[in-house]
């Protein structure tokens, strides 16, 4: 089973409950004027082809699990620069592919100084809270941070992130529903860090 896809399943059923970037507040507004054109309710036949700094192509991906029937259908736009995967875009089929949600990739873009490749140990020293759902010890799980209202998401697979000290905490816990569940330091491997930023 794919733990990408799964994690993805939990993300756009569970998670996107929150309020993940949706309050403008002025850090908050600052940071999405680094994003446009990319902006949650834009319709991507409006974006242009190129944004300097941004993106140099994007293209829209169908995508159905073929494999375990499982996923539901995703619809999304996956952004490029020199080659590279820096944003991804849910889209909204059914009202003209508007941006329903943004992923991104690229380590440059950060709120705070928080953004891809930063170490969970430096997360921890902010007020970003950890949230958890599901169970981990099976696929339907999923854990990230929060920091007003972005939210970091870490890699956590195949004994990555969490510290044997971490796993052991959280191993037979089953978070019914989107539950902070505060953890230190030595819960973590020493070199976990930011994955992805998201935020709808």
């Amino acid at each position: 089973m794919n733990h990408n896809g799964i994690r993805l399943f939990v993300l756009t059923t569970v998670l996107l409950a929150i309020s993940c970037g949706s309050n403008i507040g002025n850090h908050m507004s600052t940071f999405r004027q680094r994003l446009a054109p990319i902006i949650v309710g834009a319709e991507l036949a409006d974006l242009p082809a190129q944004a300097e700094g941004l993106y140099d192509s994007y293209e829209i991906i169908h995508f159905v699990d073929t494999e375990t029937d499982i996923l539901p259908p995703r619809t999304y736009a996956q952004f490029k620069r020199d080659g590279k995967i820096v944003f991804e875009t849910d889209l909204n089929e059914t009202e003209n592919n508007k941006i329903m949600n943004i992923y991104i990739f690229d380590p440059a873009i950060t709120y705070k100084g928080i953004g891809v490749g930063t170490p969970i140990s430096q997360i921890l020293k902010t007020e970003a809270k950890l949230f958890m759902t599901g169970s981990y010890s099976s696929c339907f799980f999923d854990a990230f941070f929060q920091l007003d209202d972005i939210c970091f998401l870490f890699d956590y697979f195949n004994g990555k992130s969490f510290s044997k000290t971490g796993q052991s905490r959280i191993i037979d816990l089953e978070f019914e529903g989107i539950t902070e569940f505060p953890l230190a330091v030595p819960d973590f491997q020493h070199d976990a860090v930011i994955s992805k930023i998201f935020l709808k």
